[in-house]
C-alpha cells in the first residue's frame, strides 16, 4: 500500500516509478495470482526441477526463475509482488524481465532457453484449457 498522496494522472503516486508500483492498485486480486504463480511455478517446476526461490545461480534455474518472472509480469503483476514471491526485490525482476525481452529478440543466440521458454508455454496452454 502506498503510503505517499496520490496522483492519478500517470502513475499512483510521484514516487512510484512505475504505473502499477504501488500494490494499492493492483491490477488483480490476491487469489489470482497464487493461482496464476503456483500455476507458472508448476509448469516451470515440470521442465526445471528445482526450488525457483532458492539463492542457486546455475544457469538453467536462473533462466526458470526469469521465466516465471516475466509471465507473471505480462500478466500484469506488479514487480514487487512478484518479487515477494521470489524473495527478491523488485529491481532484480525488473532485470529478469530485460532479459527474457532480450532472448525473446534474439532467439538464435539463446538456444536452449528459447527451447525452456516454448515448453514452458506449452505446458501453460495446455493448463489453462484444462482448467476453462
Amino acid at each position: 500500500m502506498c503510503i505517499w498522496d496520490v496522483d492519478e494522472s500517470k502513475r499512483h503516486c510521484e514516487y512510484c516509478s512505475y504505473f502499477e508500483g504501488c500494490e494499492a492498485r493492483a491490477p488483480k486480486s490476491a487469489t489470482a495470482f497464487e493461482r496464476d504463480s503456483s500455476a507458472a511455478v508448476e509448469a516451470m517446476g515440470e521442465i526445471v526441477p528445482f526450488d525457483l526461490s532458492n539463492p542457486c545461480r546455475r544457469s538453467n534455474i536462473v533462466w526458470a526463475r526469469y521465466m516465471v518472472e516475466y509471465y507473471l509480469r505480462s500478466l500484469g503483476y506488479s514487480l514487487n509482488r512478484i518479487g515477494r514471491l521470489f524473495k527478491r526485490d523488485h529491481a532484480t525482476v525488473l532485470h529478469s524481465v530485460r532479459e527474457v525481452e532480450k532472448m525473446l529478440q534474439t532467439p538464435a543466440f539463446y538456444e536452449k532457453e528459447t527451447k525452456v521458454w516454448n515448453e514452458f508455454n506449452k505446458k501453460l496452454s495446455f493448463k489453462n484449457k484444462i482448467a476453462l
